[in-house]
């Protein structure tokens, strides 16, 4: 397990903490308390999914916002003119999502739970 989610969950202030695959090589790790949760993911994975993320923007960050109405958010960044890195996207997860970037190159998802 990551090194920062094995820490986390000895921490009881931690409600969850979790990897993808449960042994190693990691590729995705997750760990969260009340409503806020940090992804931490493996960065050959993400430059696969997000080929802008593999050249240098300053920092490697992105922003996975879950909405309640993916496509009232899809039409305000497309009128807004946003530059739309990932399609509309069902994931193996349970999420469907896409991402646009920000005027500064930052990668923001915008996900909805599917179902």
């Amino acid at each position: 397990m990551p090194l920062a989610v094995h820490a986390l969950e000895s921490d009881p202030t931690t409600d969850d903490a979790f990897s993808v695959p449960e042994q190693s090589p990691y590729v995705f790790a997750s760990v969260s308390n009340g409503s806020v949760e940090i992804f931490f993911n493996d960065q050959k994975t993400v430059a696969a999914e997000y080929p802008n993320l593999a050249a240098t923007i300053g920092a490697s960050l992105t922003l996975y916002m879950e909405v309640d109405s993916l496509q009232a958010v899809l039409d305000r960044v497309q009128k807004a003119g946003a530059k739309i890195s990932m399609p509309v996207t069902d994931q193996f997860y349970g999420m469907k999502e896409f991402a646009f970037e920000d005027g500064d190159g930052y990668t923001i998802t915008i996900a909805q739970k599917m179902g």
